[in-house]
């Protein structure tokens, strides 16, 4: 149950970002100056409150299991922007990812091993679209291979398992998507088969899809085997 610290398993939350203008304010409050200022940055006001809700509710998250106010959690950020908890050592051990699209987030919570999660909202996009630098020629041989109408979901597919994993291994989009590999072949567990790099590290990791919404897909991968994944859902 949320406040106990998930050791043994993986919390995938599931985020709706529209909430009323009660609990904005709310969650506003509880963000950083610096968190403010980002959201200030936003050209669109949708993309403000959506930066807001996502960030207050990463904080509401991360507080529940540390028995810390939301305002009192304190991030770090690795060389590539990765976020991280500021003492994970004294706040035993939890590490945690996060995505958004459109109105929906997520927030990926474990203890003492390193995970990336991934949402995007499958909107149309068209064959000629895909932009060529995330994929490996494998990959698209295999898009290539589906019928026309199988190609975006199975783009987008790729895309969250890539985004997945370059967040766990702590890289981001530092790393070329293309040096990442992964086999989706119908009738079987969608594997990572490498890339332009060798991946020793992370040759035995997790790696499960889920769907957060009717209109969305994602991907989260983590180091090592045999944790379960708990989903929950978030209300403010």
């Amino acid at each position: 149950m949320p406040g106990l610290l998930p050791i043994d398993r993986v919390d995938l939350w599931t985020v709706s970002l529209p909430v009323s203008a009660e609990h904005y304010e709310r969650l506003s409050r509880s963000l950083s100056g610096d968190e403010m200022a980002r959201a200030d940055r936003f050209k669109f006001e949708r993309d403000r409150r959506r930066f807001v809700v996502g960030r207050g509710a990463l904080r509401s998250i991360l507080g529940s299991y540390l028995g810390r106010d939301p305002d009192a959690i304190r991030f770090a950020y690795g060389s590539h922007g990765k976020p991280t908890l500021a003492d994970v050592s004294a706040a035993g051990g939890v590490e945690f990812n996060a995505s958004g699209s459109d109105e929906l987030a997520v927030c990926a919570v474990t203890v003492g091993t390193r995970l990336g999660v991934d949402i995007e909202l499958c909107r149309p996009i068209a064959e000629e679209d895909f932009p060529d630098q995330c994929l490996t020629a494998a990959e698209r041989n295999a898009l290539r291979a589906l019928e026309p109408a199988d190609r975006p979901a199975a783009f987008y597919r790729l895309w969250t398992l890539k985004e997945a994993f370059l967040k766990a291994t702590g890289e981001g989009l530092s790393r070329p998507m293309s040096s990442v590999e992964f086999d989706l072949s119908p009738g079987r567990a969608v594997r990572l088969i490498g890339g332009e790099q060798n991946l020793p590290d992370w040759e035995g990791c997790t790696i499960l899809e889920f769907v957060p919404g009717p209109q969305h897909v994602g991907a989260l991968v983590l180091a090592g085997k045999g944790r379960t994944v708990t989903h929950r859902n978030w209300s403010p």
